[in-house]
């Protein structure tokens, strides 16, 4: 079970480590798929390591569009003299996190599924998204976050603070390669046989 970090400054140092960990585990990963275990589709009807590539990819620029848009905003809530500030996760924030820490399936939401198109270097593209996304929290550590406001990319009535939105972000990011390491072991497996 996931713990959220009960101050900003620990999320805000968590989740910069989680960035450069989901940078590095990525760029290995560019370093070592080949074509062949980029396209393969497992038997069980799930997707290739490039279309979890290209969800990952689709996801977080349904935060990244949120989380910058609200960046470039005006007057945002700063925390008071630079000091530490309590953080906590909105109700929403939390059931995302716990869904996406759980060892269960969860089908993506319709909005980011993929078909059998992927874009071309998907992997590049997204290590630039996730480059927005640590330049985005490094623009962001100024601020108050439980007071920074934001709708969901899923629903604008569902409300996610700002430490919400980069959690989510980072958790899914991670779920997912896991699901890569376990799809590189399966096409390993295939072909042996």
């Amino acid at each position: 079970m996931f713990t959220a970090p009960e101050t900003q400054q620990a999320l805000h140092e968590l989740l910069v480590r989680e960035g450069r960990a989901i940078t590095e585990h990525v760029q290995r990963l560019a370093a070592t798929l080949t074509p062949q275990e980029l396209a393969w589709l497992p038997p069980d009807k799930g997707w290739s390591i490039a279309q979890v590539f290209e969800h990952m990819c689709i996801v977080h620029d349904s935060y990244l569009e949120r989380i910058e848009e609200f960046l470039e905003g005006e007057s945002l809530p700063q925390r008071e003299g630079g000091k530490d500030a309590p953080w906590s996760p909105r109700f929403a924030g939390a059931f995302l996190v716990r869904a996406l820490t759980s060892p269960r399936k969860v089908p993506a939401p319709r909005k980011y599924r993929v078909g059998p198109r992927i874009r071309a270097h998907v992997i590049a593209a997204f290590l630039e998204r996730q480059k927005r996304l640590d330049d985005a929290l490094a623009r962001a550590e100024p601020l108050e976050w439980r007071a920074c406001r934001l709708g969901s990319p899923m629903a604008s009535v569902i409300r996610l603070n700002l430490g919400d939105a980069f959690l989510v972000a980072a958790v899914h990011a991670r779920r997912h390669l896991g699901q890569v390491e376990r799809l590189r072991v399966r096409d390993g497996d295939s072909s042996d046989e």
